[in-house]
């Protein structure tokens, strides 16, 4: 038969003995010594009335001498009764349903989380061993000597005018000794220096005779 107990940790087929509570639960007949000892529904956990908890048994019914009225109130009973049994078997499905997807994508995300981990892994160790390839290849690598700078060609002054002007000018030997002269003759101006003039005569040295 198609109805279960709605007990979630039992959900045995119903066969032969059943009890239905106020609430409209259906439960087996190993599930109604538990309802007994707790005195609330195993489903929704509403208080229920002991000594009404009766288990019966599937009994067939003639309805044979029943006003049509009646029959029409007992089958839209048990028709209700049903579909809220359908209705609660099929959300029961649907939730192990998503339960079950769910661990499937946390499975499926699993490698590749891992996956990705290894990944940027094994992508940092590849540039930290390229930076050490490049750092040992500079080392390694031989100094060049670098060219001397060229120096630009400049005429050297060939008048004491032009040296003082342009100082960066190259300085000959010539301009050295003009310059030398020069400082001297300012020298001999300042100090009035007069060169010293050599005496034509020698000098007289007197003659001393023994007496």
């Amino acid at each position: 038969m198609f109805l279960k107990c709605n007990n979630m940790q039992c959900r045995a087929d119903i066969k032969y003995k059943y009890c239905i509570t106020e609430c409209k639960h259906l439960f087996c007949g190993d599930c109604v010594l538990l309802l007994e000892r707790k005195e609330r529904c195993i489903r929704c956990k509403s208080k229920i009335d002991v000594s009404e908890i009766r288990p019966k048994k599937f009994v067939k019914l003639d309805l044979r001498g029943y006003s049509i009225g009646y029959i029409h109130d007992m089958c839209k009973v048990a028709t209700d009764f049903f579909l809220a049994q359908v209705v609660q078997e099929m959300r029961l499905m649907s939730s192990n349903r998503n339960v079950l997807m769910r661990k499937v994508r946390e499975m499926e995300e699993k490698p590749v989380k891992v996956a990705r981990g290894q990944k940027k892994e094994r992508r940092r160790e590849s540039n930290s061993s390229e930076e050490y390839v490049r750092t040992v290849a500079k080392r390694s690598r031989p100094v060049r000597a670098s060219a001397p700078k060229k120096t630009p060609f400049v005429k050297a002054a060939h008048s004491e005018a032009e040296t003082v002007e342009n100082p960066a000018k190259i300085i000959t030997p010539r301009d050295i000794s003009s310059q030398r002269r020069l400082i001297l003759s300012n020298l001999i101006k300042t100090h009035n220096i007069t060169p010293h003039e050599p005496k034509d005569n020698p000098p007289e040295y007197t003659k001393f005779e023994d007496s």
